[in-house]
């Protein structure tokens, strides 16, 4: 998983994702997208998504513009569920919609990999609490680069630490 989520630079491999986020009611809104830091890439999300991300879907594709092959395949695929701009709206209560969903993604799949992939699914709140351990990891082991912070700076990063590890 570690690789996964923070690959070496000079290995960098391209996921295809699909982010849930589901809101009060019975719809699911799936965001289809490409990223070689899956993380990051979530982070970016959140910010302008008004419903919380629940799920990760990924698959890994390794080469960049097979990714993005993958990606633009889903994107039409699914174009009649688009809500807005990149996010296509699905029903939790309906299991034709469902269905819809499974059976697309493996179609997709099928036409541009050639093979019956399905995605790796990860919980959001799984991959934040193993985030906070990472960085309190590299804070600890003094990996973390230490770019000219004030003594204010450097006394609020102990003290969050402390917080952490306690």
């Amino acid at each position: 998983m570690k690789f996964l989520l923070f690959p070496p630079p000079n290995k960098l491999p391209y996921y295809v994702y699909a982010m849930l986020a589901y809101d009060d009611g019975e719809s699911m809104y799936v965001k289809f997208g490409v990223a070689f830091r899956i993380w990051e890439r979530l982070s970016q999300i959140k910010v302008g998504c008004p419903l919380p991300i629940q799920y990760i879907g990924i698959l890994d594709v390794s080469i960049k513009q097979r990714a993005l092959e993958v990606e633009k395949a889903l994107h039409k695929h699914f174009v009649e569920r688009n809500s807005q701009g990149e996010w296509f709206k699905f029903s939790t209560s309906s299991e034709l919609d469902k269905q819809s969903f499974r059976d697309g993604c493996k179609t997709v799949f099928l036409m541009e990999l050639g093979k019956d992939f399905w995605w790796t699914n990860i919980s959001v709140k799984a991959l934040e609490k193993y985030e906070i351990q990472r960085r309190a990891g590299l804070f600890a082991s003094g990996h973390l680069p230490n770019i000219n912070r004030t003594r204010a700076e450097k006394k609020r990063i102990k003290e969050a630490y402390k917080e952490l590890s306690s």
